[in-house]
């Protein structure tokens, strides 16, 4: 190929690309424009990439952020100049947050656009400020060897920083002179699959010291009574195996919030209490309810209530084990951070531990079992308990009905809190995935759509109405790429989540125009228009009947349960008061 401007640009992606390629980097979603040609034809002619393409920018970023949560490997997202890269960055703030490995590439105008008020032409250097692991600036494409060097340096360290221990976004800035296009599509070179590989560079957690296992052995020593608790973990097997397993050495409960991963797939387990922050409600708990050691992992805790428990209880020594030494404390009541390869933690910390059970153990043990038998019985008997619909009782409707292997994508606000909350715990392994990273409700759908486009597993989405309005454009990819979803749609016409709060008692009508911002919508015609399924349920059984059809059909179907949003409330604290009362007996 010669070296002319035009064949310059596509050979300089071309590297670009095949530099990616040998990492095993396989997704990458598009965004169109002009300035981003040359990105977007070495993406799309190269066999070892499959190619989605977005029209929103702000959805496709979503989709590839649901794709980099179900492989584990960065997806690559790339996009024209000017506003386009600005809207990807909520997607880019969250996958800052829940260390989820992007690669973002945006086209720019040459250096000597900038400060001439070109047309589409921004300061595009750090665009995204802090919110990424690492920003480069590409430079222009260069017929000089060394600089083609330079470019697969860049590369690695892409790479490499997406996936450092603490993954997250990179950014790579590309300016491109015109002309942009080839010719003739015909003069392009054919692009080969890349057969020698490398191995992801990862920089992998330090191994505890002597100085850590001595301290974690001191505490587990003094201590008489105490527990484990599992917040929000990403879908790591090898983790909660070896959390479990300390439990089991300890005889700690595992208070397991319904992020942790454990809801679903270890119900043999008696160590795991799914319902903790329904028994720490009460007010009237036993002083054995209450530990002196907490071995915390994740991040914080999805409710409120634990949150609280944490707080409270800073007098009991709190140790936190995570991957990076990241402060997820914000009841700054933890002692120590122990940054640690938490797959590997019981294999550091058991030997010279016995596994005698002390008398205080047992019955702070017994306490919490007690508790979480006669809580689950409880939420199975009062979540949905007539034909009206119920919000409580969505998730124990719908668990036992999702296959095992399926996924499992939560939006924000009350659908993770209800899952917690209510949600029966399985022996079936269903991956649960969620954006907490910063708990925005935009891109929920886009990300399930990533989510189920990565590997056909059957998925589920549950959303409020809210978050599925704000996402609505995430459709077009059903449209688009016939990829199967079932959206469960909690329609109480407005944000329910403020009922929880004091400002729901105050001025009526500000509080519906400004904080539950009642919309009225009819979303049947929305979902029919990109091709969708629409499905109204009532009664319990139409929902399990509806779920059951859709989630053996290759379609998209969204099913909405109209609810009422202030009844759902005063459900919800009927159920808590059940559970208060019942608890006070122990």
């Amino acid at each position: 190929m010669s070296n002319s401007p035009r064949q310059l640009n596509l050979r300089w992606a071309d590297t670009f690309v095949n530099s990616l390629s040998r990492y095993g980097i396989r997704n990458v979603c598009i965004t169109p424009g002009s300035r981003s040609t040359p990105l977007t034809l070495a993406f799309t002619r190269h066999p070892d990439f499959t190619a989605y393409s977005h029209i929103d920018e702000r959805s496709g970023a979503f989709f590839a952020l649901g794709l980099s949560k179900s492989s584990g490997l960065p997806t690559v997202l790339v996009c024209t100049s000017g506003t386009a890269g600005a809207n990807f960055y909520p997607a880019i703030i969250e996958a800052a947050a829940s260390e989820t490995p992007l690669i973002v590439c945006t086209a720019d105008r040459p250096p000597e656009l900038h400060g001439t008020g070109a047309n589409q032409t921004i300061d595009q250097r750090h665009l995204y400020g802090r919110h990424v692991r690492w920003f480069h600036n590409v430079g222009l494409p260069s017929d000089v060897d060394a600089e083609f060097e330079k470019l697969r340096d860049a590369t690695i360290t892409a790479v490499e920083a997406a996936m450092s221990s603490q993954q997250g976004p990179v950014h790579l800035n590309f300016p491109f002179r015109k002309p942009l296009e080839p010719e003739s599509l015909r003069d392009l070179p054919v692009l080969e699959s890349v057969e020698e590989s490398a191995e992801i560079p990862r920089d992998n957690p330090r191994p505890l010291s002597d100085d850590d296992i001595s301290y974690i052995a001191e505490a587990i020593d003094r201590s008489q009574h105490g527990l484990i608790l599992a917040g929000p973990l990403s879908v790591n097997r090898s983790a909660r195996e070896s959390i479990l397993k300390i439990a089991e050495l300890l005889s700690y409960p595992i208070l397991a919030d319904g992020l942790s991963g454990f809801r679903f797939g270890y119900e043999t387990s008696q160590l795991l209490i799914h319902h903790a922050s329904d028994i720490l409600r009460s007010k009237d708990l036993p002083k054995a309810f209450f530990p002196d050691l907490i071995l915390r992992f994740g991040r914080m805790p999805t409710s409120n209530t634990l949150n609280t428990f944490l707080s409270n209880h800073k007098k009991a020594e709190q140790i936190l084990f995570n991957q990076t030494g990241r402060i997820d404390d914000a009841t700054h009541s933890v002692n120590r951070i122990i940054p640690c390869n938490i797959g590997e933690l019981y294999k550091n910390i058991s030997a010279g531990f016995s596994s005698d059970i002390s008398k205080t153990q047992a019955t702070l043990l017994k306490y919490y079992f007690s508790a979480e038998k006669q809580i689950k019985h409880l939420v199975e008997e009062n979540s949905w308990p007539d034909d009206a619909p119920s919000e409580p009782g969505i998730f124990p409707a719908l668990i036992p009905l999702i296959p095992a292997g399926s996924q499992l994508m939560l939006s924000n606000s009350l659908p993770v809190r209800d899952l917690d909350w209510f949600a029966p715990s399985s022996e079936k392994d269903i991956n649960v995935y969620f954006n907490r990273g910063v708990s925005g409700i935009d891109g929920i759908i886009s990300t399930a759509f990533g989510i189920a486009a990565q590997d056909g597993k059957p998925t589920v989405l549950v959303t409020g109405d809210l978050a599925f309005h704000h996402d609505m454009n995430g459709l077009l990819a059903w449209k688009r790429y016939q990829i199967p979803l079932t959206i469960v749609l909690i329609n109480n016409d407005g944000g329910g989540i403020f009922d929880m709060l004091p400002i729901s008692n105050l001025d009526e009508a500000k509080y519906r125009e400004y904080f539950q911002t009642a919309h009225g919508l009819n979303f049947r015609k929305f979902v029919e228009g990109f091709g969708g399924n629409f499905h109204s349920v009532q009664s319990r059984q139409d929902f399990r009947q509806k779920i059951s059809q859709t989630l053996n059909s290759d379609s998209l179907d969204v099913i909405e349960v109209k609810t009422e949003s202030k009844a759902s409330m005063s459900h919800r604290r009927e159920i808590w008061d059940a559970i208060a009362d019942e608890i006070s007996v122990l």
